[in-house]
């Protein structure tokens, strides 16, 4: 759930990293989420399933009703919620004054002025993600690591348009990964049916929209559309939650296609979908428009 489009940083890569994974982005606009309409949505059929909602913005800390969402939300049974804030915004004043249990997940691109920041903290419920694109990313996410001495910590790569080969040599399958990797019979079948990387998943943006794929259109509004007509729709007609590689042109063939980690938004954002060892000529693939 995007709450707000408001921030004053100006960070690399803003507006393309969300388009890759859950993190904060602002917008020319300045958007605020209804939050009373949020919480409609959600408990309108009282979903059964629903365990976490992640709660990111531009700035949080720059919604006014935070609290009330956060509140609202803490009343549904068993629920998980999960904060995202840029490092640059985060202070742990302002999670304390929540009173509320939840997980933080601190979010940077890789920036040597990260070294500088103070806001590392051993705790339990502070987990670190951050965004590499080059080798030198990786080497100063490695003296922060090892100089804030951090445990609960993530690395996650990110395409920029122009670091196609870190990708091939960092991200990219290779056939001695399959092989070395346990596959269950219900991973194999899962793979097969579903993509677990989109399926259940919802995105709600600061104007109510709702989504199964930031990068796709929208379902319908949580101002417009219950909970279930989105599920529904999704389900009957969606191209998300069901996109597997046995579906698209550049793995259906492949006898690995149920083996392989499923469709995801990084593939989106490179314009192909084999990162593997049987992606060949790239640039000719993008001129191409393989889907």
């Amino acid at each position: 759930v995007y709450v707000n489009t408001e921030c004053d940083r100006q960070c690399r890569l803003c507006r393309t990293s969300y388009k890759q994974y859950p993190f904060c982005h602002k917008n020319d606009k300045d958007l605020n989420l209804d939050y009373k309409a949020l919480l409609s949505f959600v408990k309108q059929t009282e979903l059964p399933l629903l365990y976490r909602v992640h709660i990111l913005g531009g700035n949080i800390f720059k919604y006014s009703h935070l609290k009330e969402l956060l509140n609202g939300l803490s009343t549904i049974n068993n629920i998980e919620i999960d904060l995202h804030v840029h490092i640059s915004n985060f202070r742990i004043e302002q999670i304390n004054d929540l009173h509320g249990k939840y997980k933080i997940i601190i979010q940077a691109n890789a920036d040597k002025n990260l070294l500088s920041e103070e806001n590392y903290y051993m705790e339990d419920n502070i987990i670190y993600q951050f965004f590499v694109a080059t080798e030198d990313d990786m080497n100063t996410i490695s003296s922060i690591v090892e100089k804030k001495h951090l445990i609960n910590y993530q690395i996650k790569p990110l395409y920029t348009g122009t670091n196609y080969e870190f990708f091939r040599k960092n991200v990219f399958i290779e056939k001695e990964d399959l092989f070395n990797r346990l596959h269950t019979f219900d991973d194999i079948n899962r793979n097969g049916t579903l993509n677990s990387y989109y399926f259940s998943n919802l995105i709600i943006d600061a104007d109510g929209a709702v989504y199964s794929n930031i990068n796709g259109k929208p379902l319908g509004n949580i101002n417009d559309n219950a909970s279930y007509e989105i599920i529904g729709k999704e389900i009957s007609a969606g191209k998300n939650w069901r996109k597997i590689r046995s579906r698209i042109r550049t793995c259906k063939s492949c006898i690995f296609n149920n083996l392989c980690p499923p469709v995801s938004n990084i593939e989106t954002a490179m314009g192909i979908n084999n990162l593997c060892f049987k992606q060949t000529d790239y640039k000719k693939q993008i001129k191409n428009g393989v889907k």
